[in-house]
């Protein structure tokens, strides 16, 4: 064996001693150090041991490669500092015998580790991200990810390809999925090369007590946030959870245009058409185009506008942009209901004016705001509602559609949702009275999609469940 084999041989046992890798954290550790891949993402539970690999992977990293840079970043300096810094366990992974002999110093100013090899590893805050714009690291570690911010990245990513460093991305999911976390989940999870996705839930570590996660999963279910179980200790992404308001919405309802045009034409007689406009003065103006089929009550969203530039959201041009929409499903314009916002009676006036064309104030539903929502969740959950692939920003509204800390719903991100409201109003549409679920449930708690019920109660509790809320 040659000197640098010898060497890291002993580097690996003198770690080991110290730390051994349980097996999940062993298939992760592959693919940094004998994979090559230059972005290992892990979607992980709570008390996976992550923060544990973090530390493990920087010193293997600074100590069997000299002279690397090496960097630990937590979403902020100070939560940086008490995750690894504060209480030693950075600076003190290894013993004393053991810091002695790589020469490991600490600088508590700078949050530094110096090798005698000329490696370093140094504790960062991600909303710094001006400071570290020009560093040439070789390694980097982004812990807790669901709280980094995307101009993070934009900054880091040409610094990694100096030195080509391999970047680690650890922690559990968020609350909702569009975000920074579930972009770069996303990207490394599609198999991209030298992208590796890991997802690893709690029970992933065989030093956590069976007992302990009982009894966690039993007390999560019985305050009725089943969600808080799916992501922070099965790892799963969950698109919904008790502040949603619409958690059964996903990308399964979601239809091309094509198709939904290919419906409507085969007999449009048998659909009532709505269009309904949502001026906003200073926010966004939105429009929305509806198509309900008058027999099975399927609801079909076909169309939208979505302008927030203040200079082109006058009735004129608005309400000409809405003409085009509808006039690509050869529909009459007569057909068409169309509803305002009675609050905005100039938008009436102007479209009068311009187009000659007759509109109504939409029937608001301010004591029933929640009564109409329940309304527009049981169509979700009977299989009823559409969404086409041209109505993106209605999709982003419901899917991020949520109350607020106090339990209320925040008049924000909702122009599409009011649209919705007033149209179902305006077309009496209602469902049947009684109650309305937010999710279907298997015995234990677990939400299911209405196509998703196929004997889960078999299903280990610590396992992970693939089911359309969550992945």
């Amino acid at each position: 064996m040659n000197t640098s084999l010898a060497y890291y041989a002993s580097v690996l046992s003198d770690l080991h001693e110290t730390f051994v890798p349980h097996a999940g954290q062993i298939i992760v550790g592959k693919s940094i150090f004998y994979d090559g891949c230059s972005f290992v993402f892990v979607q992980c539970g709570r008390k996976w041991g992550k923060t544990e690999l973090c530390k493990y992977s920087l010193y293997r990293y600074a100590m069997t490669f000299p002279g690397s840079s090496c960097y630990y970043f937590a979403p902020f300096l100070k939560q940086a500092k008490e995750i690894v810094w504060a209480n030693k366990s950075l600076q003190h992974f290894l013993p004393a015998d053991l810091r002695s002999k790589y020469g490991i110093e600490e600088n508590n100013s700078d949050l530094r580790l110096s090798f005698a090899n000329g490696s370093f590893i140094k504790v960062e805050g991600a909303d710094n991200y001006e400071a570290v714009a020009g560093i040439n690291p070789h390694f980097v570690v982004l812990d807790e990810l669901k709280d980094i911010q995307d101009s993070f990245i934009e900054v880091m990513e040409p610094n990694l390809l100096a030195h080509s460093a391999p970047l680690l991305a650890v922690g559990s999911p968020p609350d909702n999925f569009d975000n920074l976390y579930c972009r770069l989940a996303d990207e490394c999870r599609k198999g991209a090369p030298k992208k590796a996705w890991y997802k690893m839930p709690s029970s992933k570590n065989p030093h956590i007590s069976r007992d302990f996660l009982e009894d966690k999963h039993q007390a999560l279910i019985a305050r009725g946030e089943p969600e808080i179980w799916q992501r922070e200790y099965l790892a799963n992404i969950v698109v919904g959870g008790a502040k949603f308001i619409f958690p059964m919405m996903t990308e399964t309802f979601i239809d091309t245009d094509e198709n939904i045009k290919a419906v409507i034409n085969e007999k449009p007689k048998h659909f009532n058409y709505y269009v309904c406009f949502d001026p906003g003065t200073t926010s966004c103006f939105g429009v929305l185009m509806i198509a309900i089929n008058k027999y099975n009550k399927k609801v079909y969203a076909i169309g939208e506008i979505y302008e927030k530039d203040q200079s082109k959201t006058t009735g004129k041009e608005i309400y000409k942009r809405a003409q085009e929409i509808w006039r690509n499903y050869n529909i009459s314009d007569s057909a068409w209901m169309k509803v305002y916002d009675y609050a905005a009676p100039w938008f009436e006036t102007e479209v009068v004016m311009e187009f000659d064309d007759a509109i109504m104030p939409c029937v608001k539903d301010l004591r029933k705001k929640e009564e109409k929502l329940s309304s527009i969740k049981q169509v979700m959950l009977e299989g009823n509602f559409i969404i086409s692939d041209k109505c993106p920003m209605l999709y982003w509204e419901l899917t991020n559609y949520r109350k607020d800390d106090k339990g209320k719903i925040p008049k924000e991100n909702d122009h599409l949702i009011d649209c919705l409201r007033y149209i179902f109003n305006a077309d009496n549409y209602f469902t049947e009275e009684g109650e309305i679920p937010v999710y279907r449930t298997d015995k234990r708690g677990f939400p299911l999609t209405p196509q998703d019920v196929r004997g889960d109660d078999d299903l280990d509790p610590f396992e992970m469940i693939t089911s359309e809320y969550y992945w």
